[in-house]
């Protein structure tokens, strides 16, 4: 186990939970009329509700622990 941060390590975890904020808070319905066309919701309006960001930090986590567990103590 190496716990050490390193630069690879961390842009993984980031881009990581950016990714899956990005797939959560993009995946938010907007309700409207079926007679109307509605535009696809935008990734900035959903992107800072607290439930995306708890995912998203909680996958960082995730994947800084699977990395760390995998990498050899150098």
């Amino acid at each position: 186990m190496n716990f050490k941060p390193n630069l690879w390590k961390s842009i993984v975890s980031v881009a990581s939970g950016v990714l899956v904020n990005y797939l959560i808070a993009g995946t938010v319905t907007l309700e409207c009329n079926p007679a109307w066309t509605c535009p696809p919701p935008s990734w900035l309006e959903h992107a800072f509700d607290p439930v995306p960001i708890v995912i998203s930090i909680g996958i960082i986590g995730i994947v800084y622990l699977i990395w760390s567990f995998i990498q050899k103590k150098k």
